[in-house]
């Protein structure tokens, strides 16, 4: 017998004899003892008609890329997948779910994207042999989302403590994939005096609940303190009137006390000593009134180097202009008893003052005849 793969000497019946799948064309040839040949082809045909054995990785997980989608080639899901003749190829079809509705149609890849995220998809695994023979199995596809997304905040600020502080500006960021959210937590560390640090925290959460953030730091300043220039000093003051009341809130506006243009930024404080120079009071007297104003925001009692301190001397006067009135007595009519009428001892009467004061200095002349000239003075 003459065949492709050799010639097979004697009539071989039930003699099995190897062919590989295919067809093959086989000669009988037959020889008698004289030499006569005789011969008769064949065909013989072996076909593979056993399906592929299937082995699934029955649980796989993908992670998505940075653009949100993932290509799985078929072959990722096979564990082993065996055949008689051998595998010529894998496909994968994905089934039926929320994001395609009508599944895929058997391709070398599967295609995955952010829909998928936190689903289970369901594939079909079919391997096929060199002869079209084809087997399946069921595989669960885990999408997962494992790319946080990424946060840029605004940029930091300088603010000035009088200005209101800067309103929230969202930050910028991007995300493999759609449905991103962003809050913002603030850390306030303004002082009593409206300067110091705002600390503002973005968070940016995606659908897969990764969180990324980043801070963005406001400084509020006070550029132009309070100074000198902010105060208006009282001026000095006299009154003319008796026992007048240099009482704050009894003066004048303008004599009353000082006057600052401050605001939100600094913490200010006035207060005054006084300091009598009494000459008479109540009629005559003066008061150096001594006016401190303090800055708190600036003012360390601690470090006298430090700004924040300003004081003044304000003069406040009170003048009687009014003559003293006199109740004097009438005249006097005395009797000497004196044996040679040489003159007598006189008790002169006291005189009624009404006056602001209540100290006097008291002093006299005597004119004696009444000729028009002093004759004698004394004090009292």
């Amino acid at each position: 017998i003459i065949t492709p793969y050799g010639q097979i000497d004697g009539n071989v019946g039930m003699t099995p004899v190897p062919f590989p799948v295919g067809d093959h064309s086989i000669t009988y040839v037959a020889t008698d003892e004289c030499g006569n040949v005789s011969t008769c082809p064949s065909n013989i045909t072996v076909i593979d008609d056993t399906p592929p054995v299937t082995v699934c990785d029955e649980h796989t997980t993908i992670s998505l890329t940075a653009d949100g989608t993932a290509q799985v080639a078929a072959l990722v899901f096979d564990d082993g997948s065996s055949d008689n003749c051998g595998i010529d190829r894998f496909e994968v079809s994905r089934m039926s779910s929320d994001c395609i509705p009508a599944g895929t149609p058997f391709e070398e890849f599967a295609d995955f994207d952010c829909c998928d995220v936190g689903e289970t998809i369901m594939i079909v695994l079919r391997v096929f042999d060199y002869e079209g023979n084809y087997n399946e199995c069921m595989v669960d596809v885990e999408v997962q989302d494992k790319i946080k997304p990424q946060v840029s905040c605004p940029p930091n600020k300088t603010s000035e403590c009088a200005d209101p502080i800067p309103p929230v500006t969202p930050p910028t960021f991007t995300d493999n994939c759609p449905g991103a959210t962003w809050t913002v937590e603030e850390e306030n560390y303004i002082g009593s005096c409206g300067v110091g640090t705002i600390f503002r925290t973005f968070t940016v959460t995606d659908a897969a609940g990764l969180e990324e953030t980043c801070t963005q730091q406001i400084t509020v300043v006070n550029s132009t303190p309070f100074n000198l220039s902010n105060i208006s000093w009282p001026f000095d003051f006299v009154a003319f009137q008796c026992g007048a009341s240099l009482d704050p809130n009894d003066l004048p506006p303008a004599n009353a006390e000082p006057v600052t243009s401050n605001d939100a930024c600094d913490l200010i404080a006035v207060t005054f000593t006084d300091q009598p120079l009494p000459t008479n009071p109540p009629a005559c007297y003066k008061v150096l009134r001594n006016w401190i104003v303090i800055d708190w925001c600036q003012f360390d009692p601690n470090d006298p180097n430090t700004e924040g301190l300003w004081e003044h001397t304000q003069i406040l006067k009170v003048e009687d202009a009014d003559k003293p009135i006199l109740d004097c007595p009438g005249d006097i009519v005395f009797e000497s008893l004196d044996s040679d009428c040489s003159g007598a001892y006189v008790a002169v009467r006291a005189i009624g003052i009404e006056d602001c004061s209540e100290n006097f200095n008291y002093s006299y002349t005597v004119d004696y005849d009444s000729d028009g000239s002093n004759d004698d003075y004394g004090a009292m």
